[in-house]
């Protein structure tokens, strides 16, 4: 057996119904795709809406369509503006700022807050699937 095997397969072998297998993959896509859920669940209430409807005997819903908009003779034009940086304002008479410019601040590197949060996975992940 490879190494890491004994660990990920007793967990795994648990689930023996084709429902617990669909709850472990619905957990699957809330931990590592959550913004996948809303489509999935218009797909999921279509498709039962659908098989409902059918099983009824009802009529399948038609999609309204959007109201054509009048093609015009030339296309708007748009002016994009750039936003201005802000500055500082200055004292009546005088040259300089009240205040100096921020300087740019660095940005923050993420390898430690990974890191931090892939230990805790481990371990809570060692805690759950370890057999006592």
């Amino acid at each position: 057996m490879p190494y890491g095997a004994d660990i990920v397969l007793p967990p795994c072998s648990m689930v023996v119904s084709p429902v617990q297998w669909a709850v472990l993959a619905l957990l699957a896509i809330l931990v590592f795709a959550p913004k996948l859920l809303p489509p999935l669940a218009r797909l999921a209430g279509r498709s039962l809406g659908g098989w409902l409807r059918a099983a009824l005997g009802l009529p399948a819903l038609q999609r309204p369509t959007a109201p054509r908009a009048e093609i015009a003779d030339e296309p708007p034009t748009v002016q994009v503006i750039r936003p201005s940086r802000r500055e500082h304002t200055l004292r009546a008479g005088s040259r300089s700022a009240l205040a100096d410019r921020a300087p740019d601040r660095r940005p923050i590197p993420l390898w430690p807050i990974a890191a931090v949060v892939s230990l805790a996975v481990a371990v809570l992940l060692w805690m759950v699937l370890h057999t006592r």
